[in-house]
């Protein structure tokens, strides 16, 4: 079989783990698609197109099990799925597909799967081998499961989509197997919750690290940083310094937590994020300390005592518990609440210096100054008959691949590689110039990353061979350990001061760029799913590195306030860019009343374009290929749609508020566009009867008709390139979002998704990713049973299709949606995160959504566009301030 292998994007939030276990479904129910036939992996052919095989299959789907393909070779029995693959009927292999739910802003980290019989995958005919989906590449990426009972996902994450990621176990050769269920085990935090990236310490990044960096923000703090930073799920990084200080700091480089947590020393320990939502690490006076995540309040009521200095980097475990290792030469294991889980710690004959890994078995290694390794089990047996020994001391923390090979280094200079069972995996050990700190980096391809004091960083071959013909020589000893990318790029620091960036290139190592700092980096740098890396200096200082084209690099201006114009101002804004790609903003003036046009950006000049009772709600703003705006708006006062245009003066026209029905509420949720013929169209809501008109002038005059029969609480419309419309809205009632296309048809329209009950204006996204393809963004307030979700749902129309996934979904977010075409057709979204009262900023990268937090000074009422070059910007409004501000991402 072919191991097909892709660096994909990945996902981080909350450990959640999720079991399905497939039920019987009886032999006369109806068998629907397994999977959605809207995206072409649907069938065995194109599912195994890799193995170039026979194949039979069953699907468990939602909670049933259901037989797609009958055939002898896989059958549910007894609620198990029953594998039976037969040379002799042609069919050599056979499997079962499972969709199991993975909680938003989460990575998978491992796939555990509970046999009722397992494979008999040591003799040589049979195997075993996972295939987690990438729906959007329609494709699998497959990883051989050399333990029936844990497949670590150390390189190829699952693309998840609608909220699940599905998986194929398949089972080749000819002895039987039974499978009573799975289970994903998630991560806590973000893309690197802990040191080393993960629990084997493999410093392997699901994400795409900076290539050309610029300097985002840095973080003072009033010592050193020592140690490497732990991230979020939210994005936040937590780091401590040399003065007891552990903060906790936003992405765009603010404090996340009121203040800072200082500790009676040092804190050189790296943090780590536990199943619990504590940020937990020790301090240099022996020390454990629990904070929570949100606010940094402790959460243990004392902190843990060891019996001397901890330096140590904890080891987080999914059942809550922390291994950590201390000065005192004991390795100690504590529970969630921070209390010992051994009568005694495991006693070493030398410091614990380093941080301890464990395997997908829960088997935790170690090294100690005695220059011993060891191997205990959860309950701190000693599993090997005598620890591995080398020639000094072990403060390099192992790193353990997907074959359960440990590697670490020793202050003898070398290098080692040791079996699960203790015995060395290579011949003799590698040999650098000088002492080895720094734990061992996995790549992608199995290299071994590691640097030395004596300046150079290896790369070493699986088999304990050099891979390069000769090593990359920084300018001072590379003490920490290095992280790599997605693509493989390897990035670590130096006592020199600088971060570098390294390409493989099979036989030698080509330096990509170089970053300088103001001291000595001791540990290494970590990457966050942004592609932000984030490293800590000996000049006292935190640095955010990150691409000048990232999604997360933001310049905002203010537009208008009322601290020098005495409104409340910036409701309703809605942005268009012109020709040159200059941004303009029409928005309510809510103090007086008022429709305002700024045009910018640096020097804004405002406009006051209607003063006449109480108008400005509902604003749409267009311009023309002469850079000319044209604003549309709901006259509050009359209740009429109205139509402004400026030849340097402005000149308001009453769109009759007839068309609407006489319901005098015209021009709710209306959306313009200026036609290639130079004129306004207006598509809009009757507020009183809810139906849908669509408002277009002949000559000189308004004319306009009805485009539906059914009522809608809320619209948006875009138009494609031949000025055809596509409209979504909430229908009042049905708790549904429904898009309406082909808009010269009465009532013709697709469900997009449920909402749940909506209150107060929220707003909805949509934009034409191509001609035939339509997008839009919507609010799902609450599930069918009435619980909140407030989560953020995109939905798009290919064909006659209709296909949904989440945008966002932590805390209340997906208010005041806003949708753009981005780069290749992918979608764009600027939105309001009501939890955080934040501007969030998502792009669609073909694999999953990169969210990006723009401003932090609210972020309602946002108006999205992109322009020529791809570049977003964003109109918002912040109801604090009662002022109107605008973000574009940064390019130079």
């Amino acid at each position: 079989m072919k191991h097909m292998r892709k660096a994909l994007g990945g996902f981080s939030a909350a450990v959640a783990i999720y079991v399905l276990a497939a039920g019987c479904a009886p032999d006369s129910a109806p068998v629907p698609e397994v999977l959605d036939t809207a995206v072409p992996i649907a069938s065995p052919t194109v599912m195994l197109a890799e193995a170039r095989r026979q194949a039979c299959g069953t699907a468990a789907y939602g909670g049933d099990f259901r037989t797609d393909l009958p055939h002898p070779g896989v059958a549910a029995t007894d609620g198990k799925a029953h594998f039976a693959p037969r040379w002799e009927i042609d069919t050599d292999m056979a499997y079962a597909i499972y969709q199991l739910a993975l909680p938003n802003g989460t990575e998978i980290l491992q796939l555990n799967l509970d046999w009722a019989i397992p494979p008999e995958t040591d003799t040589g005919f049979t195997t075993l081998w996972i295939g987690f989906a990438n729906w959007w590449l329609s494709t699998w990426n497959w990883q051989p499961a050399y333990d029936p009972a844990h497949v670590v996902e150390s390189h190829a994450p699952a693309c998840i989509r609608g909220g699940q990621v599905t998986v194929l176990v398949l089972v080749t050769g000819y002895t039987e197997a039974e499978l009573a269920g799975l289970e994903l085990e998630v991560s806590p935090g973000g893309d690197w919750w802990m040191y080393g990236h993960d629990r084997q310490h493999t410093g392997l990044s699901h994400y795409r690290g900076p290539r050309d960096p610029v300097l985002k923000w840095t973080y003072t703090f009033t010592n050193e940083v020592y140690g490497s930073p732990a991230i979020g799920a939210d994005g936040t990084v937590y780091c401590g310094s040399d003065n007891g200080e552990m903060v906790a700091i936003n992405p765009n480089g603010t404090n996340h937590w009121p203040q800072f947590v200082e500790t009676v020393d040092f804190i050189r320990s790296s943090p780590a994020i536990d199943s619990q939502g504590q940020v937990v690490f020790g301090d240099w006076n022996g020390l454990v300390h629990a904070l929570s995540a949100v606010d940094g309040s402790p959460t243990w009521a004392v902190p843990f005592a060891a019996g001397d200095t901890i330096v140590s980097s904890p080891l987080a475990m999914p059942d809550g518990s922390i291994y950590i290792g201390s000065h005192d030469g004991r390795l100690y294991k504590l529970d969630s609440a921070g209390q010992p889980a051994w009568d005694e710690p495991f006693a070493t004959g030398d410091r614990v210096l380093c941080s301890p890994a464990a395997g997908a078995d829960g088997t935790v290694y170690f090294g100690s100054d005695d220059g011993c390794l060891y191997a205990l089990s959860p309950d701190g047996e000693e599993l090997w008959p005598a620890p591995f020994a080398t020639e000094d001391f072990i403060d390099s923390a192992p790193a353990i691949n997907k074959y359960n090979v440990i590697y670490f280094g020793s202050y003898d200079g070398n290098v080692y590689a040791v079996k699960a069972d203790g015995s060395p995996a290579w011949s003799q050990p590698f040999a650098t110039g000088d002492w080895v700190t720094a734990s061992p980096a996995i790549g992608p391809d199995g290299t071994i990353y590691v640097g030395s004091w004596d300046h150079n960083l290896y790369a070493i071959n699986p088999n304990g061979t050099a891979k390069w013909i000769a090593p990359f020589t920084a300018g001072g000893p590379i003490e920490g350990a290095a992280a790599i990318d997605a693509d493989g790029i390897i990035y670590l620091g130096s006592h020199d001061g600088k971060l570098y960036a390294l390409e493989d290139q099979g036989n030698m190592a080509v330096k990509l760029w170089q970053y300088t700092t103001g001291g000595p980096i001791h540990q290494g740098p970590v990457l966050a799913a942004t592609g932000t890396l984030y490293a800590g200096s000996g000049d006292y200082k935190l640095y955010a590195l990150v691409d000048p084209d990232s999604p997360y690099l933001w310049r905002t201006e203010l537009i208008d306030s009322m601290a020098y114009s005495g409104a409340d101002v910036g409701r309703w804004s809605s942005l268009a860019l012109d020709a040159a790609g200059h941004p303009h903003v029409a928005y309510y003036d809510s103090t007086n009343g008022d429709v305002c046009y700024a045009s910018g950006p640096g020097s804004w000049s405002i406009e006051t374009v209607a003063a006449m009772g109480d108008v400005g709600g509902y604003i749409s703003l267009a311009v023309d290929p002469a850079g000319a705006p044209h604003i549309a708006f709901h006259d509050y006062t009359n209740g009429w749609l109205r139509y402004a245009w400026t030849d340097g003066d402005w000149h308001i026209e009453h769109v009759e508020y007839s068309l609407s029905g006489g319901g005098n509420l015209a021009g709710w949720y209306n959306s313009m566009i200026i036609t290639a013929e130079g004129q306004p169209v207006i598509r809009y809501i009757d507020g009183e009867t809810k139906y849908m008109y669509q408002g277009f002038q002949r000559g000189e005059v308004w004319e306009g008709y009805r485009l539906n029969s059914t009522p809608m609480d809320c619209i948006a419309c875009v138009y494609n390139s031949e000025d055809v419309a596509y409209t979504c809205g909430y229908r009042p009632g049905t708790d549904t979002a429904w898009l309406y296309y082909r808009p010269n048809m009465l009532n013709y329209y697709e469900p997009l998704g449920t909402v749940g009950t909506v209150t107060g204006d929220v707003r909805l996204g949509i934009a034409c990713l191509a001609d035939q393809r339509v997008g839009a963004t919507y609010y799902a307030h609450d599930d069918a049973a009435g619980n909140f979700l407030g989560d953020l749902l995109y939905s798009e129309l290919r064909g006659n299709g209709v296909t949904t996934m989440p945008v966002a979904t932590t805390g209340d977010v997906g208010r005041f949606s806003a949708m753009a075409r981005g780069e290749q057709g992918y979608p764009q979204v600027a939105y309001y995160d009501a939890t955080g009262d934040a501007l969030k900023y998502s792009r669609y990268n073909g694999l999953a959504w990169d969210i990006a937090t723009v401003a932090l000074d609210g972020g309602e009422y946002c108006s999205l566009a992109i322009d020529a070059d791809w570049v977003p910007h964003i109109s918002y409004y912040c109801r604090d301030a009662g002022e109107l501000r605008y973000a574009t991402q940064i390019t130079d």
